[in-house]
């Protein structure tokens, strides 16, 4: 579907009849907004963005966010959502609050796979019962993922935190418990910051790590005042109190690299992935080859 900017391209509001988008799903949407691309407030169940892209052309000084779930159940599935972060812009809000996704408490969330970038606050911002599938990546984002309850996810790739890459916070009726099974993170700031707790009883576990970054990476940081946190992290995330900072990558890929456009569905274990007639024709490539991602979008064929 064309591009076209818009204030709100969906804003179910409960005045606007409770349950209105039942089962609806949105596939390779591409929107521009200025506030909320797609906003649930009326108990909607089984909400379904698949695809597209979506650009917020938004001030900072306002709130907002490609995806707002404030009652009801979402999933949103391999969608590009791009923030407008500038350096060079200077907002007027000491903290500018626009969003890859926000959700609510009391909302049922799930995100297979997709990118979020370049947003002023987090790719993701979550209150909601959080599912993570797949590969999901957030970029050039102050926070990649920030989460006020529970949330169990596959893997998360954050490149080029501002402020951190996990936070797990609190607020009067939620605090962050995160289960991760894989933590990829792309950042040259000597000073970042890997997990971040703001407010009591807050949980971070990550199983398993790869860890482009300084050795002087900050493992964690607790907001003074934080009582009862609790973070655990796999041996590939940690030792001996610092970070284990991941081997450099060869120089060059053995096999062909081809573009995908976006991250393909995961492979197995090892990271393989097969393609079928559909991608092996896009990427005009003959069906049933193995390629494995090498970065980006990109993917190199296996030899």
């Amino acid at each position: 579907m064309p591009d076209a900017k818009v204030y709100n391209w969906i804003d179910a509001q409960p005045k606007k009849g409770m349950h209105k988008y039942d089962d609806f799903t949105a596939k390779d949407v591409n929107r521009t907004y200025t506030n909320i691309g797609v906003r649930i407030q009326d108990e909607s169940e089984r909400v379904t963005i698949d695809g597209g892209t979506w650009r917020d052309a938004g001030s900072p000084d306002s709130i907002g966010a490609a995806f707002s779930l404030v009652a009801g159940s979402m999933t949103i599935r391999n969608v590009t959502a791009i923030g407008n972060y500038l350096t060079s812009v200077k907002p007027k809000a000491a903290f500018p609050n626009r969003d890859g996704i926000m959700a609510a408490q009391r909302t049922f969330l799930t995100i297979n796979g997709g990118t979020f970038k370049r947003f002023w606050d987090a790719g993701i911002d979550t209150k909601a019962t959080t599912t993570m599938t797949g590969t999901v990546t957030v970029e050039d984002s102050r926070v990649s993922l920030k989460v006020w309850g529970p949330l169990v996810g596959d893997t998360l790739v954050s490149r080029n935190a501002r402020d951190g890459d996990v936070a797990a916070l609190q607020s009067p009726v939620v605090t962050g418990n995160i289960h991760l099974r894989k933590l990829v993170v792309w950042n040259e700031d000597p000073n970042g910051l890997l997990v971040g707790f703001q407010g009591d009883g807050g949980i971070v576990r990550i199983d398993e790590c790869e860890l482009h970054v300084p050795p002087s990476y900050r493992v964690s940081w607790i907001k003074p005042g934080s009582k009862n946190t609790k973070l655990i992290l796999g041996p590939t995330c940690v030792q001996g109190g610092k970070v284990v900072v991941a081997p450099i990558k060869a120089t060059a890929p053995t096999g062909q690299l081809v573009d995908a456009g976006q991250l393909l569905p995961d492979g197995s274990k090892d990271g393989l992935i097969t393609l079928g007639a559909k991608w092996a024709a896009k990427l005009k490539l003959k069906t049933n080859t193995v390629v494995r991602h090498w970065d980006g979008f990109r993917y190199e064929v296996v030899p």
